[in-house]
């Protein structure tokens, strides 16, 4: 089981090392919510793709990370429900996004993707409930402890909300030259995901220019 933690996102700006060695994308872009964030744990640099959700414990690591405590271990049988959940969300995404990239497609189809976000948005999930506490105050507190499939669920929700809003903070696929990320738009002039692709788009461009004028 897992249960939401008050993580700060200052403690996930810290950018600690992966199981790996390396520092992962995911944590460079801690103001995104929760489920961009679990779209881009799907990334690239110049060695290649990365998945940051490969194996169980790098999926307890990301998951510890984003702002979840882990109570025990994901098994292989969790971090496969995990990345089907993500892969289906890429697919979406692409979709609605109208995203051509190769190198950022997901295996799963479209069909497949819509089943697998709809059998999570559909099942009941924790709800919150009221407490008195001695002092006689009226709290909130969570009716149990959050399972995985509690906020997988939580998360396909949000996806679906985002994925059909019209409204502000529309979602969108990063066209920096090998990038396979997404972002919400927060701004009307944001045109990528982070500073370092919008460098290297202009970079692209000034290479490109400089070629034509040889």
């Amino acid at each position: 089981m897992i249960v939401l933690t008050d993580a700060s996102r200052a403690s996930v700006r810290n950018m600690k090392e992966s199981s790996s060695g390396g520092v992962t994308i995911g944590n460079l872009m801690p103001d995104e919510p929760t489920f961009v964030r679990l779209l881009d744990t799907v990334w690239a640099d110049r060695g290649g793709l990365h998945d940051d959700l490969a194996t169980p414990e790098q999926a307890t690591e990301w998951f510890t990370r984003a702002g979840f405590e882990q109570v025990s271990d994901f098994t292989d049988d969790q971090a496969r429900q995990v990345r089907r959940l993500r892969d289906s969300l890429r697919r979406l995404a692409a979709h609605h996004t109208a995203d051509t990239r190769t190198r950022a497609s997901s295996p799963v189809s479209l069909a497949q993707a819509v089943d697998v976000v709809n059998s999570y948005a559909g099942l009941p999930s924790a709800g919150p409930q009221i407490h008195l506490t001695s002092a006689g105050k009226l709290r909130i507190s969570p009716s149990r402890a959050q399972t995985l499939e509690d906020v997988l669920v939580g998360l396909s929700r949000k996806s679906i909300d985002a994925l059909t809003r019209k409204e502000e903070l529309p979602l969108r696929a990063c066209m920096a030259p090998a990038c396979v990320l997404y972002y919400l738009q927060d701004h009307p002039r944001r045109a990528w995901c982070s500073p370092l692709c919008g460098n290297r788009a202009r970079a692209a461009r000034h290479y490109a220019r400089h070629r034509t004028t040889q």
